[in-house]
């Protein structure tokens, strides 16, 4: 059977089709009755009202049209949009009323308006497994059948009748997806690689249009793509970067617990979709002596050291850590590498070997020159191993100038420092300290032979000779009349010594340049050449020269040499002793010497060893040096005076130096560290302080006593530097006294010392405290104690000995020793006495546990029992008191109470 409206989509179809045949009439023409066929073309655009069709006579009916048309005023007129309407050529019959025919109308919609054109599901979804191969075919959507246009315009929502067929495109780009057959609505296929890990899904943006129709559509495909087991697990560190783990080196805290490394180190599985489960297992450990050390967490990955590393013989270990998918461990499997740093400790001290070496330098070398390359051992690592040096003897001459972290160069600092006239041979003592200052096991011992240089002139008698003076009567020839002699502090052939008349010198008035007199070349023996000599007085030139390897390097001095004949005349004989005051300035005047004549001049005559004065030629003795009665208290010396050329008179001078206050008393030692013994009574001696003074008379005399504030248990005589007890009950474990010493010359001069004195007898290295704690207590808390005592001193000590001592509020006297036999006892009692309120505060400290501990041992069953039996009498006993008085105050408000009257 067939429908009504198919009969009508078939008659118009017909209709359509032979529309070419029949008459066009443009849109609101008039129609008359000449045909029966008219075809109008009408703009989609045009607005209800839009007249369609006119007739010369009115139309009367119509019919197949009137969903869209209507009729007006015999006019046949837009009733609705036809943007409503989704046919683009509808046929409809009209009759006029001056036609007896019906006309049949063909409407031709011209399409240039925007549709409102949709998909008919909002999104769409498919999924797909990855790895797919290219060119498959994607199922979209719930039906499988893919993606569907609406033209929600439709008066019926029905576009079957168009003629315009569908049109679907990909718009997203950069997708492994392509759309084949855009006349396709299921039409998705893969293009690329589809990868599950690059991508968990895309979302693709599908157009939709309809040809021939303005407006178009977009939806999106929603493609989920299924994860598929093809990745192994990764670890979270780039490849070719290793963890890290850093263990301390002898550290119990770090064995038999797990450690994590930097980063944490995490496995998982690239397949994010399946996500297996994770484990760890470690492969291998290098080196192979490092096996049994570590072992790993199968399921956190964390490491167990299970002994405690040492630096020194592993500095590094490399673990191969292996992670795998439990699901499948064999095929899915990662590794990694775990850098396992023993982290040093500072456990080393650094050591010179050998610890002693000899050097050779040549004196006076210039600033910087090089002298020995110093480098001690540390076995530590990293900063622990840095070393520092410094010198601890002859720092004024040498300097150390740092290399590198381990090594340093010792230099010349001042080449005056190092002459070997002055000290042949040097000792450099050097000091190896670790990063943190600590001192090393040992020092270095370097011993410098100074090699000379010629850097000294021959020297002629001493300082101040003018010239070397000689007389003779008459002798023959080849008589000695005297020796020059010059000595050069320089050795070898640097002070050997050549002599000569410089030619020319002679000078004797009418004898000028006649020379009588010859010098032996190595003795410095004046001869005459001849037996008569005919002049009463002769004055020369000697010159002496040392004979260095290097001819350029001579040096050479000279000195005058005076001759002169003496008659058989006696020589004036006499001794003069003179007191000169010490410190008093060079050139002060001493003395006028006096030999009688006219024409008389004065000169020191020269001895073994040099003196501070001089005389002028007119006979004023004067100082030419500085005087130090500590030095020299005395100086015994010849003035000669000459009239002529020949001695008149020989002066021996006796000088007498006078002391002045120059030097303060001086401690030897400045400190002093004295015992009391065991047993303590006023009066009692503890010790003796002395202080000298180079000083003589009452500069020299010197008095102790105490600094303000020091020694008020102690009493000290002021001349015999004698220290006693005098109050027994007030003494302290540790007491600090400062001794000042006091001359009695104008200015004044002191100096101080510090004195500890101790409880107990004299220990060679200990220091003896009291404590409060019984001896047992002690014993007890040993560790405890040595190690809180080092902590305070910053010095590490041992309680050496434990004796018990009962003296209120003393139980027992320990003995603290250091560890190292480098402290001196004086360093280790200084340190108690700076810190000895400390020590007394971790005394008493212990002493409160140990008396806590002691009080609740004391508490048996028993005692706890009746304790709190006592407690519930008691509790009970105050209830019924507080009844009682209740009860005692109601009965007395009630017999005291007034009687009521009732109005």
């Amino acid at each position: 059977m067939t429908c009504p409206s198919q009969i009508m989509v078939s008659f118009n179809a017909i209709v359509v089709a032979m529309s070419s045949l029949f008459i066009h009439t443009p849109e609101g023409a008039i129609y008359n009755c000449s045909g029966s066929v008219h075809v109008v073309e009408v703009n989609d655009t045009a607005l209800i009202g839009h007249v369609v069709v006119t007739a010369t006579g009115n139309i009367t009916q119509y019919s197949g049209c009137a969903h869209f048309l209507e009729l007006s005023n015999g006019k046949l007129v837009l009733k609705t949009k036809l943007t409503t309407l989704c046919m683009d050529t509808p046929v409809c019959q009209f009759n006029t009323s001056d036609c007896s025919q019906t006309n049949i109308l063909i409407l031709t919609i011209v399409r240039t308006a925007f549709y409102n054109i949709s998909f008919k599901e909002e999104n769409y979804t498919a999924t797909i497994a990855e790895n797919t191969k290219n060119a498959t075919l994607l199922q979209i959507g719930s039906d499988k059948l893919g993606v569907n246009l609406a033209m929600g315009n439709c008066y019926n929502g029905d576009e079957t009748s168009w003629n315009h067929p569908k049109l679907f495109a990909l718009k997203t780009e950069s997708v492994p997806f392509f759309w084949r057959a855009i006349s396709n609505r299921n039409s998705l296929y893969t293009f690329g690689d589809i990868d599950y890990e690059k991508s968990t899904g895309y979302a693709l943006t599908i157009e939709g249009t309809y040809m021939g129709i303005n407006g178009s559509a977009t939806t999106t495909i929603y493609v989920e793509i299924i994860d598929e087991d093809d990745q192994n697990p990764t670890f979270n560190i780039k490849d070719g970067i290793d963890y890290r783990l850093d263990i301390a080196e002898e550290d119990n805290a770090t064995v038999n617990r797990p450690h994590n490394t930097t980063p944490v180190m995490s496995a998982y599985d690239q397949d994010f979709g399946i996500n297996a489960t994770i484990k760890y297992k470690l492969r291998t450990i290098t080196p192979s002596t490092g096996a049994h050390l570590f072992t790993i967490d199968p399921d956190k990955g964390t490491v167990n050291v299970t002994e405690v590393l040492d630096y020194e013989k592993q500095s590094n270990y490399r673990l191969i850590i292996e992670a795998y998918q439990v699901d499948n461990p064999q095929s899915r499997t990662a590794q990694a590498t775990i850098s396992v740093n023993v982290v040093d400790i500072d456990d080393h001290k650094p050591l010179f070997r050998p610890d002693v070496d000899d050097v050779v330098l040549l004196e006076h070398s210039v600033v910087g020159t090089h002298v020995y390359n110093v480098r001690a051992l540390d076995n530590d690592a990293g900063e622990n191993g840095f070393i520092t040096y410094r010198i601890i003897s002859n720092t004024e001459a040498f300097q150390l100038l740092k290399i590198d972290n381990f090594s340093a160069a010792l230099n010349v600092k001042d080449p005056a420092k190092i002459d070997r006239e002055n000290q042949e041979n040097i000792t450099v003592i050097i000091e190896p300290l670790t990063h943190n200052g600590k001192a090393g096991q040992n020092n270095l011992t370097v011993n410098i032979r100074l090699e000379d240089i010629n850097d000294n002139n021959p020297v002629f008698g001493i300082p101040d000779m003018s010239e070397f003076s000689f007389t003779y009567v008459n002798q023959s020839d080849g008589t000695s009349i005297g020796k020059v002699e010059a000595t050069d502090k320089d050795t070898g052939d640097n002070a050997l010594l050549d002599y000569e008349i410089v030619n020319r010198t002679m000078n004797a008035g009418e004898c000028y340049n006649d020379s009588p007199f010859i010098i032996n070349k190595t003795t410095g023996v004046i001869v005459m050449s001849r037996g008569y000599l005919p002049c009463d007085g002769y004055r020369f030139v000697v010159q002496a020269c040392d004979n260095p390897y290097n001819p350029i390097a001579r040096r050479c001095s000279v000195t005058t040499v005076a001759v002169a004949r003496i008659a058989n005349e006696t020589v004036d004989n006499s001794r003069q002793s003179i007191n000169v005051t010490e410190s008093v300035l060079i050139d002060t005047y001493v003395a006028q010497l006096m030999c009688g004549g006219t024409g008389v001049t004065y000169k020191v005559i020269p001895s073994i060893t040099a003196v501070p004065f001089g005389v002028s030629a007119n006979g004023i003795l004067k100082t030419s040096g500085l005087l130090d009665r500590e030095n020299n208290s005395t100086y015994d010396f010849l003035v000669q005076a000459y009239q002529y050329g020949q001695v008149k008179c020989n002066i021996n001078i006796s000088i007498n130096i006078l002391d002045v206050n120059d030097n303060a008393p001086v401690f030897q030692p400045d400190m002093y560290i004295l015992y009391l013994g065991n047993t303590t009574e006023k009066g009692q001696i503890v010790g003796i302080v002395r202080a000298n003074d180079s000083d003589i008379g009452d500069n020299g005399i010197v008095n102790y006593s105490f600094k303000t504030r020091s020694g008020k248990s102690y009493f000290i005589n002021g001349s015999s530097g004698e220290i006693s007890l005098v109050s027994p009950d007030h003494v302290r474990d540790i007491e600090q006294l400062v001794v000042i010493a006091t001359d009695q010359g104008t200015p004044r001069y002191e100096a101080s010392a510090v004195v500890y004195v101790l409880s107990g007898d004299i220990g060679t290295s200990s220091v003896p405290l009291n404590t409060p704690l019984e001896k047992g207590q002690i014993t007890h808390k040993k560790k405890t104690l040595e190690r809180g005592i080092s902590e305070i001193l910053n010095q590490s000590v041992v309680i050496s000995h434990v004796k018990a001592y009962e003296k209120s509020p003393h139980r027992s006297r320990i003995f603290i020793t250091p560890t190292e036999k480098s402290v001196e006892t004086s360093t280790l009692v200084r340190q108690v006495y700076n810190n000895y309120e400390e020590i007394r505060t971790l005394f008493y400290s212990a002493l409160e546990c140990a008396d806590t501990k002691h009080f609740d041992s004391d508490l048996g069953a028993p005692k706890i029992g009746f304790i709190v039996m006592a407690v519930v009498i008691l509790v009970g006993t105050s209830i019924a008191i507080v009844f009682i008085y209740r009860q005692f105050n109601w009965t007395k408000q009630m017999l005291y109470r007034k009687p009521v009257t009732v109005m």
